[in-house]
């Protein structure tokens, strides 16, 4: 019963923070605390002697202790440091901490379960249910939102309230009362989704023996990206297809082939019910043939290099936010660069998280480079890692403190480090 229970919690983790419940217009009003959170810590006062024994036995690998110092540094200290500088109180930063501590659960409930059983395949399936179990879902729940709020076309594909592009990372989850402690942690840009299925898309790789399956698994999250409108995804997910098939040696010829096919495909259908209307095709489609026109970079390009440039200048005019940052709180930071967030995770480290945070998140790179060798997972950890730098997390502000940033860095390097053990 328990072993059951705790499978159960680790996939539910995985699957039940992805979905809203209605078409509210400001989804912050839909977030909340996660129910696969709920669950997490009630399974651990369920399993309670295993918890205590597991914690007494309990030891952290070097580069999971450095990231979570990272996180410490970069949301809870540069905060604290700059609200005292600026005589403003980061509360919004403190509870996201706290949030955020709940995932130090995740290695004593990967530890309980552990004990029972070892097997890469085991913990490879419950990877890979969850991202399909997710899919499906995120499918059904669309196409009931075609049907019963009938949106024009391109609100279809695009808007948050009935598109698909937000749909996956919203959060099944509860906000009783309003608080800020609640908000479900990582937002709700589906370049997640990106994250996601690079995770995902690293375990087939490793993991999955039947060549069939390898060919439904690629494709089917090759169609969730094309649908959910991500460039960052689309092209970090295509990066990994490229990377296993030139460098890992992992991926033949065919699956190349049928992914750029499906992509064709749809724009196909896209154009044939369009009447050929540009306006209403895919937007992937038009963003990527509008990046650059007239001479000038389009509106969502334009706006990213002037958060950057913006909050640049003021991080780089004053030694206490060069070192501590300028605070990731989002109180703080508008108070103090008229932006409430920076549009990159490794600018965001930089500048809310100064050159102590991002120094860490180096070592903790280095680290992870060092272990990628002495097993499956922290091979998959680095990739995981290098992969969505490249353009996921340094471009398109993909929140590595998200749900699908969080756990599978937790969980890789839970599993490599009881691996080695």
């Amino acid at each position: 019963m328990k072993i059951k229970f705790n499978q159960f919690l680790l996939f539910a983790l995985l699957v039940l923070p992805k979905l809203p419940l209605s078409n509210v217009g400001d989804r912050q009003n839909q977030q909340g605390i996660l129910i696969g959170e709920i669950l997490l810590i009630f399974s651990l006062f369920f399993n309670f002697k295993e918890v205590i024994t597991t914690i007494r036995n309990i030891s952290l690998n070097k580069a999971l202790f450095i990231f979570l110092g990272v996180i410490l540094f970069y949301v809870l200290n540069s905060s604290l440091v700059s609200g005292i500088y600026n005589g403003l109180f980061p509360s919004h930063a403190i509870f996201y901490f706290l949030r955020i501590s709940i995932y130090l659960l995740l290695p004593i409930a990967i530890s309980i379960l552990y004990k029972f059983n070892s097997s890469d395949l085991f913990w490879y399936g419950l990877i890979k249910k969850s991202y399909l179990f997710h899919g499906v879902l995120s499918l059904i729940v669309y196409f009931y939102y075609l049907f019963k709020f009938q949106p024009s076309f391109s609100d279809s594909l695009w808007t948050s309230e009935v598109g698909y592009r937000l749909l996956p990372m919203v959060g099944l989850a509860f906000n009783p009362f309003s608080s800020d402690f609640f908000y479900s942690i990582g937002g709700g840009s589906s370049n997640l989704l990106g994250t996601w299925s690079v995770f995902f898309t690293l375990c087939v790789i490793y993991f999955e023996k039947k060549k069939k399956n390898r060919f439904i698994l690629y494709s089917f999250a090759f169609l969730l990206l094309l649908l959910s409108q991500t460039r960052g995804g689309l092209i970090t997910f295509s990066l990994t297809l490229l990377f296993s098939f030139f460098i890992l040696k992992k991926i033949r010829t065919g699956i190349i082939t049928i992914n750029i096919l499906i992509f064709f495909t749809v724009v196909f259908f896209t154009f044939y019910f369009t009447s050929v209307d540009i306006n209403n095709t895919l937007p992937i489609i038009s963003r990527f043939l509008d990046s650059y026109k007239e001479g000038s970079f389009d509106s969502s390009t334009t706006a990213r290099f002037d958060n950057y440039f913006d909050i640049f200048r003021i991080w780089a005019s004053n030694p206490v936010y060069v070192i501590f940052g300028i605070g990731f709180d989002d109180n703080i930071l508008f108070n103090v660069t008229k932006w409430t967030l920076v549009e990159s995770f490794y600018l965001s480290l930089l500048f809310s998280g100064g050159l102590t945070s991002f120094i860490l998140f180096l070592f903790f790179g280095i680290k992870v480079y060092n272990q990628r060798n002495r097993n499956f997972w922290f091979s998959i950890l680095f990739y995981f890692i290098l992969l969505n730098s490249i353009i996921n997390w340094s471009i398109t502000g993909s929140d590595i403190l998200s749900v699908v940033g969080l756990y599978p860095i937790i969980f890789l390097s839970s599993i490599g480090s009881l691996k080695i053990r």
